[in-house]
């Protein structure tokens, strides 16, 4: 994976590996995770971290699901205690782009919008039958720095 500021410069490289079951026509569970650190770009203080959007290409078919989990907290620490903000996707059989407002999830679940860390967790569901999984082809996550008093 390849951490982007404005869309252009490289911020961070992250190595990434992908787990294929040896045999089987049966697919459980798995998960992609990421954790963003707004101080890699904005100048805390005085900016704070506004969290926008993310983007998201693949496709459930069946009643697979790919559920975003999102975690926040001004140290890294707190995402490991935290009960997420989950947001569920199923039933859409087509690869397309889905775009999510990670400040809007986090604003209705009453969770801060504007916390130094945030963790993103893609969790992969298969069908109930076993036979089928979703197509995850990735994701990205933009926000902005914003002055803060």
């Amino acid at each position: 994976m390849v951490a982007l500021a404005d869309g252009t410069a490289e911020l961070a490289r992250i190595p990434v590996r992908v787990m294929v079951p040896e045999a089987g026509a049966s697919y459980g569970a798995g998960f992609y995770v990421n954790t963003y650190d707004s101080d890699v770009v904005c100048d805390i203080p005085p900016e704070r971290p506004e969290w926008g959007t993310l983007t998201w290409v693949g496709s459930t078919p069946s009643d697979s699901e790919v559920v975003f989990e999102f975690f926040t907290g001004d140290v890294l620490a707190d995402l490991d205690s935290q009960v997420p903000v989950s947001v569920a996707y199923s039933g859409d059989p087509v690869v397309q782009t889905h775009v999510l407002d990670i400040s809007d999830e986090l604003w209705a679940a009453g969770s801060p919008m504007d916390s130094l860390f945030l963790r993103v967790r893609a969790r992969l569901e298969g069908s109930t039958g076993g036979a089928d999984t979703p197509i995850f082809q990735g994701w990205s996550v933009e926000f902005d720095c914003v002055p803060k008093e």
